[in-house]
């Protein structure tokens, strides 16, 4: 029990500092608060519904398990960056068009 108490907090610790890590990272490279807080929500969206999974199907976080939320965090934040920055890198008539028509 205390090794899946130890695992848990970890895993949450990890998870929260790279999280905040990524946010400032993100925020001096696009240079833009709004693609910044895009990535930051999509990320911790994705990291609250395996969460979410988890505790939906009843399972316990180990180590195994602490150790591929973390690998996560870095997947999910490799995604989320490369659907900013093709967003970022539309021209405006592209933008008008994304926006308007979904």
């Amino acid at each position: 029990m205390d090794l899946e108490l130890e695992a848990m907090k970890g895993a949450l610790s990890s998870i929260l500092l790279s999280i905040g890590l990524c946010f400032l990272i993100m925020l001096v490279l696009f240079g833009n608060w709004r693609s910044t807080l895009t990535l930051y929500l999509l990320v911790s969206g994705i990291i609250f519904n395996v969460l979410l999974c988890f505790k939906i199907l009843g399972w316990s976080i180990g180590v195994v398990e602490s150790i591929c939320l973390s690998i996560l965090v870095g997947n999910s934040l490799d995604y989320c960056i490369h659907l900013v920055q093709s967003y970022n890198a539309l021209d405006p008539e592209q933008l008008e068009f994304v926006e308007r028509n979904g």
